[in-house]
């Protein structure tokens, strides 16, 4: 039943409803990482906007899109990782996706693979694979501490 507060992951298995979404944006040198996680649809575009807008002033070379813990996107979503690669591009920069295991075959795999948009970007398996050698000073997202991470949410999230 729509919006009954459940979600279904792929694999057969109710869930509880996930956290809304939130995004967090992490930086150092020539590389950024913008790090979706939970679920991102028409909602929480703003706080996906926020996040690229982030990342892109930042003028990187390389921005990675880490969707390995985004447990579901719409078509929203889509269309603004496309406009977020179009304006990398139009600046001298590449971003790349990072979408977890590809033998989990998750709602985001699918999403991209289905609307072919997993076939315009270089996709990688993990973060750290994504990243290669060049940033190993580069802040972990999730690192609290780290100067050079900004945290996105929601306004449900943010007040809940």
């Amino acid at each position: 039943m729509l919006g009954s507060g459940f979600n279904f992951d792929g694999r057969g298995e109710t869930l509880d409803a996930a956290a809304p979404g939130t995004a967090q944006v992490a930086g150092s040198g020539d590389q950024a990482v913008v790090a979706l996680e939970g679920e991102h649809d028409m909602a929480t575009i703003d706080v996906v906007d926020r996040a690229f807008a982030e990342a892109e002033a930042a003028r990187p070379r390389r921005v990675v899109v880490d969707l390995s813990r985004c447990v579901f996107m719409d078509s929203t979503v889509v269309r603004a990782l496309l406009l977020a690669r179009e304006r990398a591009e139009s600046a001298g920069s590449r971003m790349v996706l990072v979408v977890g295991n590809a033998r989990d075959d998750s709602v985001v795999q699918t999403v991209l693979r289905v609307s072919g948009v997993g076939a315009v970007f270089e996709v990688y398996t993990s973060l750290s694979e994504a990243l290669g050698r060049a940033t190993r000073g580069l802040a972990a997202v999730g690192d609290n501490d780290s100067p050079h991470v900004a945290r996105h949410a929601s306004p449900s999230a943010e007040h809940g």
